[in-house]
């Protein structure tokens, strides 16, 4: 995901910290950037219902294998966040899984890649600019 040039915000009950940036999260800490374009959310919650609140919160895509669409209807997800998913998941939600030689595979929404291809222009364009 960071070759396609994304931020990524890993969202785990466990502590990933030490695996993400070699150190131990602070104490009550629950959103530590491990870097400048990764963050780690440590789950109080079901994963799936925390993961959904930070890709609201960051009004970001997110990526899952989960049925997003049995949140629809969950409880556990605020009405708020239910009408906010129905409106995006087309949109944001990128699936994933594994290929047969088990490296990881994804499917970007075409809003998702349309982006992805205007911010590379755009570098692109600066980087044209800042030479000559």
């Amino acid at each position: 995901l960071h070759s396609h040039g994304l931020k990524v915000i890993v969202c785990s009950r466990r502590d990933h910290s030490c695996v993400l940036n070699g150190r131990e999260a602070s104490e009550g800490d629950l959103r530590e950037p491990v870097s400048e374009r990764l963050l780690h959310v440590h789950c109080l919650n079901d994963v799936i219902i925390d993961l959904i609140r930070t890709a609201y919160d960051y009004r970001c895509w997110f990526i899952t294998s989960c049925d997003v669409t049995e949140l629809l209807a969950d409880w556990r997800l605020p009405g708020h966040l239910q009408r906010w998913l129905q409106r995006i998941r087309g949109e944001f939600h990128v699936e994933f899984g594994f290929d047969s030689g088990v490296a990881f595979d994804f499917s970007l929404p075409s809003i998702v890649r349309a982006h992805l291809s205007a911010q590379r222009l755009k570098h692109a364009q600066v980087g044209r600019e800042a030479c000559g």
